[in-house]
């Protein structure tokens, strides 16, 4: 609707533009997205973790102790 007008530096569409693509990657959003849609609407198993039942307190003395 703009035109060439819109992609003006000062313009708020140029902004929008040039910004809201990194959103989309932003932190691995899309990917959080996509394993929780995977495993609560299609079923699917969730991925391995192995800190499941390990209290977040423990988590560090447990990262550099031998396997």
């Amino acid at each position: 609707m703009l035109g060439p007008d819109g992609l003006e530096e000062s313009g708020d569409l140029a902004y929008m533009i040039s910004f809201l693509p990194g959103l989309k990657s932003a932190g691995g959003t899309e990917e959080i997205l996509r394993n929780t849609i995977g495993e609560r609407v299609l079923g699917l198993p969730p991925e391995p973790r192995l800190d499941k039942g390990i209290p977040f307190s423990e988590l560090r003395s447990k990262e550099g102790a031998p396997a």
